[in-house]
């Protein structure tokens, strides 16, 4: 028999689930990487980030012991997002886009590894099913496409309790295997997230010990090689943290007072928390428009609510009445989920299937307690660390409908599913045609190319100078600022950022220098006396070269 011959039986022995979780990957790693590289989010933190990854490249400097600042504190997370950045940069080129390759790369590995891990408890369709709806959802489509730190924690995440939950099914089975696995993901997942910092540990303590106490000692071995693991990979913060007196640390629990300003009273804070979950829920699950800022709740007001969250729909009593809908979903969608989970696990009978439903629950548990004190300053994208909940709540709400609807059970899988994929289109083709026609560059976000074509402009205008002086009015400068600086930089030249006001104290007279501005508006009596060399509009702002008279 030929090569070819053997190798086509080979083909025809796969099973067809695999073919069509191979086609489901196939077009998530489409959805993730069509215009990468134009589309690509490049604002405030991925430029700063972007230059300490270039330095480091570079040889202009080392490569940090820790990481990014962890938001609105001065406590820096663990350096593994800028090592796997670092790497990346190496191996394909000193440049945003691959920087960003590791965001990318997870996204798409956390697809089959979803699979896998939702194959312990659901069968072969449903797992299709869900892994199908994450591949496309928008949410984790948005996620990949940018460089961040917790853009990597679903697949850490995941392998974490992957890793967990078959410790629990075979202790006795691949001690190793798992204890390095379960290791890893623990090691580095502390350092994406700073709720997984705590959450991640104290949950495997939790676990361990409670298993150790019910089932035997064997179990604490497991603890000792999972946590060695881990405190190996975070090596890097240890050596910070004696080199500075424990400096970190010490930012990190004034972050936390800071963060748990804004609650006034614990019962408030925990019902912020459990609808910020059911929006996120509702939201990655099923791409269901949301307002991010958690600490506002929910706006039951159909006029008010339905204004703010699907505007673009002029027809009032249609944007009423699919606010409506999007409320009944939110909602209904994880009371239903809690309710099934719930008595999944306890009516389930075979310890496997008990351990994946009860893993799931307390994993969920210990991250809402966690949440609970910082809930008046968190967003639906901090729920990206227990992304897997919606999911299974999704795959119980399918296996329900299968078993009781006996042989039409397939028939509702298929339309279930094709719910929340047609939504996903949706929200993917809306976010399309934003990026097309360049309406995503605001005061939120800026892309990579449009970042390009600013740094273009500079380019021509502005050739060899040492010194770029950049200014404008404020809110711009202080959005646009760093990417400029990136962009310009990687020119050779210097950028210095003025305040307008001090032009002629900072500026010298002879030089040239870059204004920004809103688009469209005249030019602020500020910069009057001022003679413009040149000018372009990049939505939503004119960028001016100017020079004193």
């Amino acid at each position: 028999m030929s090569y070819f011959s053997k190798l086509k039986d080979k083909i025809k022995k796969i099973p067809v689930h695999t073919w069509i979780l191979l086609a489901i990957v196939l077009v998530g790693i489409f959805l993730r990487t069509y215009n990468f590289h134009d589309w690509l989010r490049f604002s405030m933190d991925q430029s700063r980030d972007a230059l300490i990854i270039s330095n480091a490249v570079e040889g202009k400097e080392k490569l940090p012991l820790l990481g990014p600042l962890a938001g609105g504190t001065f406590f820096h997370l663990g350096p593994a997002y800028y090592q796997f950045s670092f790497l990346s940069a190496k191996i394909f080129g000193n440049y945003p886009d691959k920087m960003a390759y590791p965001s990318l790369f997870f996204s798409i590995l956390a697809i089959p590894l979803l699979y896998l891990f939702l194959r312990e408890y659901f069968n072969k369709n449903i797992s299709l099913a869900v892994t199908a709806v994450m591949s496309v959802s928008y949410f984790f489509v948005a996620n990949s496409r940018f460089s961040s730190n917790p853009n990597l924690t679903p697949f850490f995440v995941l392998l974490f309790l992957y890793a967990l939950l078959r410790i629990l099914n075979d202790p006795n089975k691949n001690f190793w295997r798992w204890s390095i696995l379960a290791g890893l993901s623990l090691g580095v997942g502390v350092q994406l997230h700073t709720t997984l910092l705590v959450i991640m540990p104290i949950f495997t303590v939790i676990l361990f010990f409670y298993l150790a106490k019910k089932s035997g000692m064997t179990y604490l071995k497991y603890l000792l090689a999972i946590f060695a693991v881990a405190l190996l990979i975070n090596t890097s913060q240890v050596v910070n943290e004696f080199q500075t007196g424990w400096g970190n640390t010490k930012n990190f629990f004034d972050g936390i007072s800071k963060k748990g300003e804004g609650g006034s009273v614990a019962t408030k804070n925990a019902v912020t928390a459990v609808i910020c979950q059911a929006k996120a829920n509702a939201h990655l699950t099923f791409s269901l428009p949301v307002t991010e800022e958690c600490s506002k709740g929910v706006d039951v007001s159909l006029k008010s609510g339905a204004k703010e969250v699907y505007g673009e729909i002029k027809a009032k009593n249609l944007r009423k009445a699919t606010y409506a809908l999007n409320l009944v979903l939110l909602f209904s969608f994880s009371l239903i989920g809690y309710i099934l989970l719930v008595a999944g696990y306890r009516k389930e009978k075979e310890q496997k299937t008990k351990n994946f439903l009860g893993l799931i629950g307390f994993f969920n548990l210990v991250a809402i307690i966690f949440l609970v004190p910082v809930a008046a300053s968190i967003s639906v994208n901090y729920f990206i660390i227990i992304f897997f909940v919606p999911l299974v709540f999704f795959g119980l709400i399918l296996k329900f409908f299968q078993e009781k609807c006996g042989k039409h059970g397939r028939v509702w899988i298929l339309l279930l599913v094709a719910i929340p994929i047609i939504m996903a289109v949706k929200a993917n083709l809306d976010a399309a045609y934003l990026y097309e026609r360049r309406l995503n560059n605001n005061l939120e976000n800026s892309d990579l190319k449009w970042v390009e074509d600013m740094s273009d402009f500079f380019a021509h205008n502005l050739p060899q100078a040492e010194i770029v002086y950049l200014s404008g009015e404020k809110k711009y400068l202080d959005r646009y600022a760093g990417p400029i600086k990136y962009m310009v930089s990687r020119q050779g030249s210097a950028v210095v950022e003025v305040d307008i006001s001090k032009a002629t104290e900072m500026i010298p007279a002879t030089e040239e220098f870059i204004y920004i501005k809103n688009k469209g508006d005249e030019l602020a009596d500020s910069v009057h006396g001022y003679q413009a060399l040149a000018a372009e509009s990049f939505a939503p702002i004119d960028v001016y070269i100017l020079k004193n008279n």
